[in-house]
């Protein structure tokens, strides 16, 4: 496959697999991407992760998780691409269907650490610390977000929902 249908299928796949009603082909088409940037090398020539992203996306929704994962991670480590709070989440929810709560809680202190207010980040982290059986952990940190900044009232939010959904 030449590296210029490679190009296009990934953008269209791109395109697709963000639209609703369309996730389905991914399960079809994922080998077929794979293999064109293989062949291609398209990763190589692709500096700004969309053929990772798309990567990421169609795994994903084949359920292989493990390569979803492997592709996030990708697209995080890229140097030509700025990782945003959701890359991190998105690679956190991967590790979470896995049940590699370690994997999640490594990449939550890592996204943390260039975001440090991101609650939904706090959230999965805290998710994390509880599926994995260190409650007292979890809510230590929420206990200690609370005190750094007692007028976040969405601190209190996640503690209340934690708190909730393990009773």
């Amino acid at each position: 496959m030449s590296n210029t249908l490679a190009k296009s299928v990934i953008n269209d796949v791109s395109s697709m697999l963000t639209g609703n009603g369309f996730r389905t082909i991914a399960n079809d088409i994922g080998d077929v991407i794979h293999d064109s940037i293989e062949e291609g090398n398209e990763l190589a020539e692709n500096p700004d992760g969309s053929s990772r992203q798309a990567l990421t996306q169609a795994y994903f929704q084949s359920k292989e998780y493990e390569m979803a994962a492997k592709y996030q991670q990708e697209v995080i480590s890229n140097p030509y691409y700025s990782a945003s709070a959701y890359d991190y989440d998105r690679l956190g929810n991967y590790y979470s269907l896995l049940k590699d709560y370690e994997s999640v809680l490594n990449t939550m202190n890592t996204g943390l650490d260039v975001y440090p207010d991101s609650i939904f980040l706090v959230e999965k982290k805290v998710d994390a610390l509880f599926n994995s059986g260190d409650k007292d952990g979890a809510v230590e940190v929420l206990k200690d977000l609370i005190n750094s900044n007692p007028s976040n009232p969405q601190y209190y939010i996640v503690l209340g929902t934690q708190i909730v959904n393990r009773e």
